[in-house]
């Protein structure tokens, strides 16, 4: 439905002001290269979406094969489909590296963020100040070390508990989750240099609340069948499956909530936010 595209494209603005999107925009120093590069963004966002080509093409060919649990099956089952032994299991070899390549810094990445930026950034200097440097650098490598075994065993136990699970749903409510919670502190704060620490906290929470409440089904059709509580409620736990719509939902409202707190919550110093302009 038309609300439903409007979702998709609403949920999808945080992704691109991820900070390790936008780093690399702003890491060129030339004007005529940050052109390119936005324009060249633009024109492989235009191309991704034809993924869903693949599907289209697996429904045509495999037919009903395709329902239920081998869905996720599509793409290797439609290479010894349509293409010759060597040729499938080349591409198949070349997805499976790119897989892994991904999600090995996917992984690194996690791990360092307990390691780097909760424990040497965060906690040290806090309440490890007398600690020497050298110190507190062991330290964030053991908990850089515990913190990649520790993400890596999680993964392993969600692909193997959700193997009957669709892989592109799957994915699409971790991003989903992700789009509600920085929609408010990402958005609002490059559009508006109000923002507070408070309010963007409060934006993150209450986009991340959001989500997952309505995601999980805890929300249920209340109150009398004619009133404005129940059309709510109701089309809430309708949607309940559909994760861009719960992500535009709770990007909405964390910007909302960011928005009205940074109004009442202490703003930053002019000097400081100079220094980002």
């Amino acid at each position: 439905t038309p609300c439903h595209a409007a979702a998709i494209c609403i949920s999808f603005i945080p992704l691109g002001l991820l900070p390790h999107v936008g780093n690399k925009l702003w890491a060129l120093r030339d004007e005529s290269q940050r052109s390119k590069f936005v324009a060249a963004s633009f024109v492989f966002g235009l191309i991704l979406p034809c993924m869903a080509f693949g599907g289209i093409l697996g429904r045509a060919v495999l037919g009903d094969d395709l329902i239920g649990g081998v869905a996720n099956d599509v793409v290797p089952r439609l290479f010894i489909e349509l293409l010759p032994v060597w040729l499938a299991a080349l591409l198949g070899v070349g997805i499976l590296a790119a897989i892994m390549s991904t999600a090995d810094g996917v992984v690194v990445t996690m791990g360092q963020i307990f390691a780097n930026d909760l424990y040497r950034l965060t906690y040290a200097p806090r309440y490890q100040a007398h600690r020497s440097p050298d110190d507190i650098d062991a330290t964030a490598l053991k908990i850089g070390r515990l913190a990649t075994f520790a993400v890596l065993l999680a993964a392993a136990g969600a692909a193997w508990f959700g193997q009957s699970l669709n892989i592109t749903l799957f994915s699409a409510i971790g991003f989903g989750g992700m789009s509600a919670a920085f929609a408010g502190p990402l958005v609002l704060g490059i559009l508006w240099d109000g923002v507070t620490k408070i309010g963007a906290f409060a934006g993150f929470a209450t986009g991340a609340v959001v989500f997952i409440g309505v995601i999980s089904g805890l929300v249920t059709a209340i109150g009398d069948s004619s009133g404005l509580l129940y059309g709510i409620t109701a089309w809430l736990a309708a949607e309940s499956g559909t994760a861009f719509s719960i992500a535009a939902l709770g990007g909405i409202l964390g910007c909302v909530v960011t928005y009205l707190v940074s109004l009442v919550t202490p703003s930053y110093a002019s000097a400081h936010l100079q220094r980002f302009s």
